[in-house]
């Protein structure tokens, strides 16, 4: 049997085993898990990690599963799932699902299964670290992405734009059916010119949780039929635009400083009511497709603006502020910093399209804003704005809170922070958004008590 004999002989077998095993009974089985159902899907907590808002799910008819909290980053198939759950390398996952189906092993003779098993090895590791996006954030070589603007059309003038609340009618061409969503809250993502390209509907779940759709205005092509709201899926390839950016002109008018990049629509929109423009104002903006998707965002529309803006000693503030998400506990014992993971890739990402872009880097600060020591787990501006802080409770906070982020990899040399030593501003300065008000006192309700 030649080499390429025995990989058709592997391949063949993981197929029948794949067709003789439940990924989901078999995670199950193995973890002790129980998944409940949404749509067409199956969705536990992540079993690689503690969490209590659902984050992993299974498409049994796909045979692959995925964790979507931020910094675990589990996905694969079914001999991935087994390979990370009891530390095996991929010849032996291969062999323990094989047992698990009660199939013989397979037998390729002398010589093609240490190629075989090598090849897949590599493909296996490949998945688990290369692809991670927040693991690649930043680093050289990363793969060229078209813009959003290249796959979204404009949605026409005079399309009213569906209200929260309303029963809403989407078409998904990808099954070749319509369903209906009552969203609780829409979002509109527009461009620098407030050009409308595709709304968010998101959907608050009475039993807890929540879940998204990403839709756009379709023209019928034989132009009989009315056009309808299109759920979007955004190729791999492809950007994803910011959220907010339509103030940017303005922003740039009033020769901005600040950036206030913040997890989710919800918190951008708290953001953007708690900071509001004025002579210093900040432009408040987050992305489509939450904290696994930062490198995947459409920075370009801020670059421009920032090298717009950008002229000796008009130093930039790029603010970071993550929701209050707790540590991440892994099964080997160690923790992940979500929070700081979270601020290292956006700044990373950003930095890196920026400095292809031939952005003066050296304008540029990145800082990463620390939630109140009394948040609870996922805590953020829109929890801020329902308890009654204001535009002074903020920068106060920001003042005490906010640290310096440093950026390494292809951006900047890993030994040095990434803030000019000709600054007019010491780098653990705190970052000023807005112009800072006279010194007030705090009173007995603020959200973060007295300062130590």
């Amino acid at each position: 049997m030649d080499r390429s004999d025995g990989i058709n002989a592997l391949n063949d077998y993981k197929m029948r085993v794949k067709a003789s095993l439940s990924l989901k009974l078999t995670i199950e089985n193995a973890t002790g898990i129980r998944f409940g159902t949404r749509g067409t899907v199956s969705v536990a907590c992540c079993p690689f990690h503690r969490e209590k808002t659902p984050s992993f799910f299974v498409q049994e008819d796909k045979g692959r599963f995925k964790c979507f909290g931020v910094g675990c980053e589990a996905s694969g198939d079914i001999f991935q799932f087994l390979g990370k759950w009891y530390g095996l390398d991929f010849w032996n996952s291969v062999l323990h699902a094989g047992e698990l189906a009660g199939l013989p092993p397979p037998s390729f003779g002398v010589g093609p299964k240490p190629q075989a098993a090598s090849r897949d090895q590599l493909a296996w590791n490949s998945s688990l670290r290369g692809n991670s996006i927040l693991a690649s954030a930043g680093k050289p070589g990363r793969r060229e992405l078209r813009p959003s603007s290249s796959f979204l059309v404009p949605v026409p003038e005079g399309i009213q734009v569906p209200n929260a609340g309303d029963i809403i009618t989407i078409r998904d061409p990808d099954k070749g059916r319509d369903y209906q969503a009552r969203p609780t809250a829409v979002h509109e993502y527009r461009d620098e010119l407030g050009k409308l390209y595709c709304i968010v509907l998101r959907t608050d779940r009475p039993e807890g949780g929540k879940y998204f759709l990403q839709a756009t205005w379709h023209e019928q092509a034989n132009g009989t039929s009315p056009g309808c709201w299109t759920q979007v899926r955004f190729p791999r390839n492809t950007t994803r635009p910011l959220y907010g950016i339509e103030d940017i002109p303005e922003w740039i008018s009033r020769g901005g400083k600040e950036i206030l990049f913040v997890e989710g629509e919800k918190t951008r929109d708290a953001a953007a009511r708690l900071l509001p423009h004025d002579s210093e104002g900040p432009i408040a903006i987050t992305n489509l497709g939450g904290g696994n998707a930062v490198p995947l965002a459409d920075w370009r529309p801020v670059v421009e603006a920032i090298k717009r803006n950008g002229n000796p000693g008009h130093i930039i503030n790029f603010n970071i502020w993550p929701d209050a998400d707790e540590p991440m506990q892994m099964r080997n014992g160690k923790q992940v910093d979500r929070q700081a993971r979270f601020a290292q890739a956006t700044a990373t990402a950003f930095a890196e399209i920026a400095k292809n872009s031939r952005c003066d880097l050296t304008l540029i600060r990145f800082r990463q804003i620390r939630p109140p020591a009394n948040a609870g787990p996922g805590w953020d501006l829109a929890d801020a704005l329902d308890e009654g802080w204001t535009t002074e409770t903020v920068l106060e906070h920001v003042a005490r809170q906010s640290v310096p982020l440093e950026i390494g990899n292809s951006c900047n040399d890993r030994s040095r922070p990434f803030y000019p030593e000709k600054a007019d501003e010491p780098a653990d300065s705190p970052v000023r958004l807005l112009r800072r008000p006279e010194p007030v006192a705090l009173s007995d309700t603020d959200p973060e008590g007295p300062e130590p």
